[in-house]
């Protein structure tokens, strides 16, 4: 019989935290079986040992132990495709839960609400120096506009297990966790819950935390166009959306060009197929936009 839930974990290097991690999922409340798939991407630290410790005494813990380091992209979808669940649950190794009742909440809600596909909630962060803060204000609204905005905590997510078509494009996105929202976007909906129910532990040296700056923010900026750009491609019923999306991206890309020389130097060095290819797609919607309404009055 399948385990009702898949918890999702990838790491790499996590031996000083993993077993928090571990704990935590463990420690939950819950009154329906789960299962716990850990990815780990051939770890050069004790990783993996710390893992084993677990296994003997819970036969729901299967890891994944890899001989050759297959990058993060490639282990995540591997771990994702070996989840067994009707529903799953991401928590990658060096963050953890902080709420016992989290599954048991956030399951019954996709349980008796169909129309939903995923479920998240807000988060403590946990900086350097141990200091706990709250990500979001408890009067937070979620926009629920998830092609502007990753607005979603990895670490809180729970959703509906689909077969996700992870083309060959995927390889090439830096990140895992948006274009999967984004293609769950296109089968339901999303609730936010303002509990907090998570720790996610801020690396100072992670891509994501040191903003926009210099060759980690224009490619990550970019990357987030060439995502938008393959969802457009590839079909979506937010056609408009994603339109408008990559418009805004694009902007942003003029913006910061202007105003960061060494933004500049990285985005003069872009490939200059993708970028002729981003200048012709933002042609075509900025023509799209401005024709569109002309179009229509000629008709009539």
């Amino acid at each position: 019989m399948n385990p009702l839930l898949s918890i999702l974990c990838i790491t790499y290097n996590h031996d000083k935290f993993i077993g928090e991690a571990i704990d935590s999922w463990l420690e939950q409340k819950i009154d329906f079986k789960i299962e716990i798939i850990i990815g780990d991407d051939c770890s050069t630290d004790n990783t993996v040992l710390e893992i084993k410790k677990y296994l003997k005494s819970n036969n729901h813990i299967k890891l994944i132990e890899r001989t050759k380091n297959i990058g993060f992209m490639n282990n995540f979808i591997d771990t994702y495709k070996q989840c067994n669940g009707k529903y799953i649950a991401i928590c990658e190794g060096d963050d953890y839960w902080s709420d016992k009742n989290k599954l048991q909440m956030q399951v019954d809600f996709l349980e008796n609400n169909k129309d939903y596909v995923l479920t998240h909630t807000n988060v403590f962060t946990l900086n350097n120096e141990n200091k706990l803060s709250q990500l979001k204000p408890d009067n937070y609204c979620s926009k629920n506009n998830i092609y502007n905005k990753n607005e979603i905590s990895t670490l809180t997510a729970v959703f509906r297990n689909f077969n996700i078509d992870f083309s060959e494009k995927w390889s090439q996105f830096m990140m895992a966790d948006w274009p999967l929202w984004i293609s769950l976007s296109e089968k339901g909906r999303f609730k936010y819950f303002g509990e907090k129910t998570g720790v996610y532990r801020i690396n100072p040296t992670g891509i994501w935390q040191n903003g926009w700056k210099d060759k980690v923010g224009s490619d990550r900026l970019l990357n987030e166009v060439a995502i938008l750009n393959y969802f457009l491609k590839k079909g979506t019923n937010n056609k408009k959306v994603v339109q408008n999306a990559i418009i805004n991206k694009l902007i942003k890309v003029a913006n910061f060009s202007n105003k960061s020389k060494s933004y500049k130097l990285n985005f003069n060095k872009l490939n200059f197929k993708y970028a002729l290819k981003s200048a012709i797609l933002f042609k075509e919607i900025m023509t799209s936009f401005i024709l569109y309404p002309f179009e229509k009055l000629s008709s009539r």
